[in-house]
């Protein structure tokens, strides 16, 4: 059950250093109402076995910050709040750091509501790998 406690490093730190943010996401959300903008999810995918050991398995994922804003806002508005209230914040994590073996940032993309048009979204996207117990 290491996906539930990465989440929930990551969220409870962000929580602690960034006051902008009026829905936090535990996953990435089926839908979004404007009224919880701005918002942030913090999910994983892509994760994958990479090996066994003894009483461990090794995985691979991709652990998604992802920030949802209205659909008004510019991608400047977007890469600005990622690059002063996500990304600080992401280097240093304590208990994020007792959880993963590593974890390496590949950077971040933009979305768009394409049915609502509610929000736009800069997805910050980091390289993880872990162990489990067999």
């Amino acid at each position: 059950m290491k996906n539930p406690a990465i989440r929930a490093a990551v969220i409870t730190h962000l929580k602690e250093n960034i006051s902008d943010v009026l829905t936090w996401f535990d996953g990435r959300p089926g839908n979004i109402d404007v009224s919880e903008l701005p918002a942030i999810a913090v999910y994983v995918t892509d994760t994958r076995k990479t090996a066994d050991y003894l009483d461990e398995v090794s995985w691979s994922a991709v652990l998604h910050v992802e920030l949802f804003l209205k659909a008004k806002a510019t991608d400047t508005e977007l890469d600005k709040f990622i690059e002063t209230e996500v990304i600080p914040f992401m280097d240093s994590i304590p208990a994020l750091d007792e959880l993963l073996e590593s974890r390496d940032v590949i950077g971040y993309d933009y979305q768009r509501d394409d049915e609502m048009m509610y929000w736009g979204s800069a997805d910050y996207q980091v390289s993880i790998s872990y162990l489990t117990d067999k």
